[in-house]
């Protein structure tokens, strides 16, 4: 594989909604004081958008089977894909916090609403934006993963492995810059 691949167009990073470094500071100042069981789940749906950068609906879909402590991975079924698996890996710094919150799940959704039922879009959408004053939303956390993990590591195949992208094109329009190419 192409690990040097330039898109053949590029898009507008401008108009990309990634969150500020300000905004990711003040998430999490907002999510680090965990006293009740509602502020864990609160922090470990934080910490899985922004470290292992699924999707909104993959993370609503995601039951208790689904994390693999052992092994360090989540199973989600991905966008588009009928009943297709993807295995998205745990980051080591991560672990604790989604073992901690393991421990006091005792039904099969992985995340519940205050109201006992699965998490609702809806009330994913409130937790981001209480927890960043209203700065960010779900799918910026997606997109502040793979930048990222694409600052720190410039390997576009990673990123398009880990964020689960069915064309690689899609992953370099979103993360390679102009500046990259020169």
């Amino acid at each position: 594989r192409n690990r040097n691949f330039i898109p053949e167009k590029t898009i507008n990073h401008n108009q990309i909604k990634m969150p500020e470094k300000a905004d990711m500071d003040r998430i999490r100042e907002n999510i680090k004081e965990i006293h009740t069981d509602q502020d864990l789940r609160n922090a470990t749906i934080i910490h899985i958008l922004a470290q292992c950068g699924l999707r909104r609906g993959e993370l609503i879909a995601l039951d208790v089977s689904d994390i693999d402590i052992e092994h360090q991975r989540i199973t989600v079924i991905s966008k588009g894909k009928m009943e297709a698996q993807d295995v998205v890996p745990i980051p080591d710094n991560l672990m604790g916090l989604i073992s901690e919150y393991l421990e006091m799940r005792n039904t099969n959704a992985l995340f519940l609403s205050n109201r006992n039922g699965r998490l609702k879009e809806t009330a994913l959408r409130y937790l981001c934006n209480k927890a960043s004053n209203n700065t960010v939303t779900p799918h910026m956390l997606r997109h502040w993963c793979g930048t990222k993990m694409y600052e720190e590591k410039r390997d576009l195949v990673e990123v398009r492995n880990v964020l689960r992208h069915s064309d690689i094109k899609t992953t370099a329009n979103y993360y390679i810059h102009k500046n990259d190419i020169c």
